[in-house]
């Protein structure tokens, strides 16, 4: 079973080298899960505020301890945790907020699903950094179970994959490892905030992609605009309180931006997978099979890298906390891929790439309830515009859709 919309021969000779770059990393719809695993393997402070802004994959940048010292050193802590719960609440509905629409012109099923997938996204990210943290620092054998889980639940489910679409999810599984792989190469030469920043702009790659598909008009200037409004708020949430960039180079721009291109690749090859009507498998197969070839690839990367099979070994000795946590991140690993494919195809890969960076909301809104962090004036101006942003994009799809028919 050939891919719908890429299977030239061109791109099917690529794969043997994307899946040799894919040796180093390990590929599954929890893009942040590697990059964990390079926070662990560099000099990034440890603490739990750097956590989840590298767990976030791109975050409200501005996790310093000095604001930390000054808002806890406050008179009044009772008056500034309820400000700071007030002011998580209102980022949180206006997340809400920008999905809503989804209710309007979809269903409430459908608003359900993205409520689930960007419940989920967060939860992954800080249930692997609290399993982390109590002493098992093997992201890659926590990808394994989270994999394995997924092929078990999905095959429990009653669904009973075969062989045929296996093939047909592999393109997609080495285009996710390859931009993981890229992503975390930009690290090396370049900033933390300024590859988020680069990361942040998936949803205008997106929509390069599918006008150059031809899947999506040129100048239609207002989906244009809505993407682009998006995209800039999506970049000043992660940009937080910086006045300056540091860490750039011309490598880092030009690994950051191949891992974005990949991954906005993933997410179109994704949807014309979903939609071709020549393939009338169900979607819960097409997950079974990016969650077998991820326990694949996730095992040779344990075999390639400094982690090896040690989390395994460990596990017998691993705390009660940690496995505690490994545990409940099993069921959110396994609603994150479910949601991840469903969004895909019922929005589209541009809207669902839109949607995923409306979690840069939820972990402003956390840093500000749990950690106490400042909400700058450049992240409410982010959020604003990615929420507006969103819900035009889902009008423009709409009207486009409508047109179409």
């Amino acid at each position: 079973m050939a891919a719908p919309s890429f299977s030239s021969k061109t791109f099917g000779a690529s794969f043997f080298t994307l899946f040799i770059l894919s040796l180093a990393a390990e590929p599954t719809c929890e893009a942040q899960l590697l990059e964990v695993s390079s926070l662990l393997q560099t000099k990034v402070p440890k603490n739990v505020s750097d956590l989840l802004y590298e767990a976030a994959g791109r975050s409200s940048v501005g996790f310093s301890q000095e604001i930390h010292q000054e808002e806890r050193g406050q008179p009044g802590p009772q008056g500034s945790a309820a400000a700071a719960d007030a002011v998580a609440v209102l980022l949180l509905l206006l997340q809400v907020a920008a999905v809503s629409p989804l209710a309007y012109y979809d269903s409430f099923s459908a608003l359900l699903v993205i409520l689930l997938y960007l419940s989920s996204v967060t939860s992954v990210k800080f249930f692997v950094k609290d399993t982390i943290n109590h002493g098992f620092p093997y992201p890659a054998c926590i990808t394994g179970f989270h994999m394995i889980a997924v092929c078990i639940t999905i095959f429990a489910w009653g669904e009973r994959p075969q062989w045929k679409e296996a093939m047909a999810v592999l393109p997609i599984s080495l285009l996710n490892s390859a931009s993981l792989l890229t992503n975390n190469a930009a690290l090396v030469f370049g900033g933390l905030a300024f590859v988020s920043m680069i990361d942040a702009m998936g949803p205008f790659v997106t929509f390069l992609l599918e006008v150059a598909k031809g899947t999506r008009p040129c100048f239609h200037l207002m989906t244009i605009f809505s993407v682009t409004i998006a995209s800039v708020g999506s970049v000043l949430c992660v940009r937080g309180e910086a006045s300056t960039v540091n860490g750039i180079s011309a490598m880092a721009i030009t690994l950051a931006g191949i891992s974005a291109v990949l991954r906005s690749m993933r997410a179109v090859w994704q949807h014309d997978l979903l939609t071709d009507k020549s393939i009338t498998v169900s979607p819960l197969q097409l997950v079974f099979w990016n969650g077998f070839w991820g326990v694949w690839m996730t095992m040779i990367s344990m075999m390639f890298s400094n982690e090896h099979f040690e989390g395994i070994q460990r596990l017998s000795t691993m705390s009660t906390s940690a496995k505690l946590f490994l545990f409940f991140s099993i069921p959110a690993a396994v609603v994150l891929n479910i949601t991840q494919w469903y969004a895909v195809k019922k929005h589209g890969a541009l809207m669902q790439n839109i949607i995923g960076n409306l979690n840069l909301v939820t972990v402003i809104a956390i840093s500000k309830a749990i950690l106490f962090e400042e909400v700058t004036s450049t992240q409410y101006i982010g959020t604003i515009l990615l929420v507006c942003g969103t819900i035009l994009n889902k009008a423009m799809d709409v009207s486009r859709h409508s047109l179409e028919k």
